[in-house]
């Protein structure tokens, strides 16, 4: 007896591009931590958060017309945070030798890790590789996928520049291993 097979209408990418995402605007403003006594932690938490809201919408838009763009002033907020967060640790570590740094690039890693394997989860379901047409359906969708990743990880990578300037250059010089520029912590990932 001939049953009809369940439609994969769902899970096919979409023809056409779909627009492109809204710009993302973070609602709380970044801490002020231009001083040694300044509240790290709420400035690490707000980071925390930005950066997976970044990676959130980098998910969730693999056919659209570009990867997640941040509005001016997020962008500002973000890099300006970065740049005060990696300033003010740079004035405790000197009084207090704590490992400010180490807390930011292990979310950052973190993120990206969980990033991954949450595509990883969407792109390789069972229906995706079953056929020829599920082989291009898994391939499409790897490539979309790669391509912001490779946007996202160029916008990130302009956003803790000075993370990766004052603390990861001077870890990998010192030999000291685990550690990775952005872009290449993205690619391993």
């Amino acid at each position: 007896m001939f049953k009809p097979q369940p439609s994969h209408v769902a899970s096919q990418p979409p023809s056409q591009p779909q627009s492109a995402p809204a710009a993302i605007e973070f609602a709380p403003r970044p801490p002020k931590t231009n001083d040694a006594t300044s509240d790290h932690a709420a400035i690490l938490s707000w980071l925390k958060t930005s950066l997976s809201t970044i990676y959130l919408a980098a998910a969730r838009s693999p056919y659209q017309d570009g990867p997640p763009k941040l509005t001016r002033g997020a962008y500002l907020d973000t890099y300006s945070a970065t740049l005060d967060y990696s300033v003010g640790a740079i004035h405790c570590r000197r009084g207090y030798k704590v490992p400010y740094f180490d807390p930011l690039y292990s979310c950052l890693q973190e993120t990206i890790k969980t990033h991954c394997i949450g595509i990883r989860a969407d792109v390789f379901v069972p229906g995706n590789s079953s056929g020829v047409d599920g082989a291009r359906r898994l391939i499409g969708e790897y490539v979309a996928h790669w391509e912001i990743l490779v946007r996202v990880t160029a916008l990130v990578s302009n956003l803790l520049r000075h993370l990766e300037g004052l603390w990861i250059k001077k870890r990998i010089n010192g030999g000291q291993s685990g550690i990775h520029m952005i872009r290449d912590l993205h690619m391993m990932t």
